[in-house]
């Protein structure tokens, strides 16, 4: 009869070598020590950039909705200059953010000065749901013109801007540019500071008020069951709170008001104008920590 042939390779198990089947997987297996790890460290980087704000969660591919189901879902607001720090406690802009407004969560970034954003502030503001100008604390109040034709596009397509008091009035270099008109546009611009008489800026000279009412305007519904702060002045041992305003010309919907107790005179206090598909708030008072429930809403109604 016939020897046994020597056996010979078998063709399942180059199959399974050959990099499919369970030779794929015993080749993962074999180099996990190496790749978990990797794994583990991009996955912590991708962590971290969103919790800082380094990187929008929906702008990662693949994962970015999982990594905003997971966290949550931050709105990014980018703080450009230094906002009024009073005596009380959790009342500057910041901090009142950080505490996340009416269980809404925010990221807020803060660069001082305004000179970081000369070069290429398109693409540094791009990704931020809301900016916030306040160089209420700072001596320069003026924005390269770069940033302020960049935050001209942004607002017109779609970006929300928030200016507090005398804030982005002079634009570097130019000094023949004053006011919110000119440092942007007539179109733009929620509030003018130019005499009709003289031509000066007014916005320029902060008025200090002792004692002030804020007022609902209700030209919106926006600041539900307020009607003055503080409601109620002299129960509360006080004739009014400290703003120090700016005698400004609304240019859109007045939503407030400020009336200074000892004189009797009014100031704009809110103005909201629509620019494109975008919106600007301007807050005529530097002590934006005295109303944070108006700050609130005005949050809330740009970016929710």
């Amino acid at each position: 009869m016939y020897d046994d042939a020597p056996a010979g390779p078998d063709p399942l198990a180059s199959y399974a070598d050959s990099g499919s089947g369970s030779g794929f997987f015993a080749k993962i297996k074999a180099h996990s020590e190496v790749w978990i790890p990797l794994v583990l460290i991009i996955i912590l980087f991708l962590f971290l950039s969103v919790y800082f704000g380094l990187i929008d969660a929906k702008s990662v591919p693949l994962v970015g909705g999982l990594l905003s189901s997971i966290m949550g879902d931050y709105k990014q607001i980018l703080l450009v200059g230094q906002p009024w720090d009073g005596p009380y406690q959790n009342d500057t802009i910041v901090e009142i953010m950080q505490q996340g407004l009416n269980g809404q969560k925010y990221k807020i970034k803060q660069i001082e000065s305004s000179q970081n954003f000369s070069h290429n502030p398109e693409n540094q503001i791009k990704n931020y749901d809301l900016i916030i100008l306040d160089q209420t604390m700072l001596s320069d109040k003026s924005i390269p013109p770069d940033f302020a034709n960049a935050l001209i596009d942004y607002v017109f397509a779609g970006g929300k801007l928030i200016i507090v008091g005398d804030s982005a009035t002079f634009v570097t270099g130019r000094p023949e540019k004053i006011g919110l008109p000119a440092t942007f546009n007539e179109s733009m611009a929620p509030v003018d500071c130019m005499s009709p008489i003289d031509g000066g800026p007014k916005c320029t000279m902060p008025i200090p008020l002792p004692a002030g009412i804020w007022y609902n305007t209700y030209e919106t519904k926006l600041f539900q069951g307020i009607d003055k702060i503080p409601p109620n002045p002299l129960t509360q041992g006080l004739q009014g709170l400290p703003f120090t305003v700016f005698d400004v010309s609304p240019q859109g919907d007045e939503w407030a008001y400020i009336q200074d107790v000892v004189s009797g005179k009014i100031f704009t206090g809110i103005v909201k104008n629509g620019y494109g598909v975008g919106k600007v708030i301007y807050i005529n008072y530097q002590e934006v920590g005295l109303t944070p429930s108006v700050l609130e809403y005005v949050v809330e109604e740009l970016i929710g």
